[in-house]
């Protein structure tokens, strides 16, 4: 049986409303969910080119081309995704 997990985001009302939004076609809650469900449950340890650093629960480390993928965006989109520009 599959361990059910529990989250708890705090929102203010304008932040809220900021996901409720659309833009360039894409749902930034459905985009702030799958960066939630992608986010590691277990400590690890992440190198990349000679860099190294621990992840911690909670946090997830992708790459703009890994996003846009995941997203089905291009990648020149995020920025706006992300900050409402």
């Amino acid at each position: 049986m599959k361990k059910e997990t529990f989250y708890c985001l705090v929102l203010s009302e304008s932040q809220a409303r900021f996901l409720a939004t659309s833009k360039y076609g894409i749902d930034r809650m459905k985009a702030l969910m799958s960066l939630v469900e992608h986010a590691t449950t277990a400590e690890h340890d992440y190198e990349q080119k000679g860099f190294t650093t621990t992840v911690h629960i909670g946090q997830l480390v992708m790459s703009e081309v890994e996003l846009s993928r995941l997203w089905k965006c291009d990648r020149k989109t995020l920025p706006g995704i992300s900050t409402g520009r």
